[in-house]
This record gives C-alpha cells, structure tokens and sequence, in this order.
C-alpha cells in the first residue's frame, strides 16, 4: 500500500501512525517513560514528550526499545 504513495513514504507512515499524539507509556530496561507521542523519526525510533517537561535536559527523548503501551486520557500510569 505504502508503495502508491509514491516518494512521500515518511508522511503518509505518520499520518497512519496511530500512536502519534497519544499518550503512552514506554517500558523500558531503564524504567518507564510517561508522555505523549509526538514523532517518529527516520530511524524508527519514536519520540515522546515526557508528562511535567524536560527529562534528563531533554524536552523529547527518542526511544529505541521497548513496550509501548497506549494509555486513556485520564490515566497517569
């Protein structure tokens, strides 16, 4: 299907992309990662905004790995 699209792969892989402006939760090794979903960069790896600002001086973190999960609105976790 992507291949009707022409060059234009990236964007119309977004704009399917169900996860992006979700809210999630990304668990990880590392621990869990709340946030809304903001991107998907070239590479895969999705890009998440964290709930309450910057984490770790980063105001998004690229996740490589790990289980996303989407969550409700209303659910902190």
């Amino acid at each position: 299907e992507l291949d009707a699209v022409g060059d234009d792969h990236d964007a119309e892989y977004r704009r399917r992309l169900v996860t992006l402006g979700q809210r999630v939760r990304v668990e990880m090794l590392s621990g869990d990662l709340l946030g809304t979903a903001v991107d998907v960069l070239d590479d895969g790896r999705l890009v998440v905004r964290p709930d309450g600002g910057a984490q770790g001086g980063a105001d998004v973190v690229a996740v490589d790995t790990g289980d996303v999960v989407h969550l409700r609105p209303d659910d902190r976790g």
